[in-house]
């Protein structure tokens, strides 16, 4: 009982640390782009392929 919420608390956390490192992953691509447009347009494909990633793996690991 004493830690209930263990489990909980990690996956929040993790939660939270994926989404900054995804948003900075893709604010380096929209600064590395010559152009703010392709940098905005390679870094909302990239995001697009990093959810279907995650799609396919939820639907793989899930019972």
């Amino acid at each position: 009982e004493s830690r209930a919420g263990v489990a909980g608390g990690v996956f929040s956390v993790s939660r939270e640390i994926s989404g900054l490192f995804g948003i900075a992953a893709i604010g380096v691509i929209v600064h590395a782009s010559g152009s703010f447009a392709a940098g905005y347009a390679a870094g909302l494909l990239v995001a697009a392929g990093l959810v279907l990633v995650g799609a396919l793996v939820s639907l793989a690991t899930l019972p």
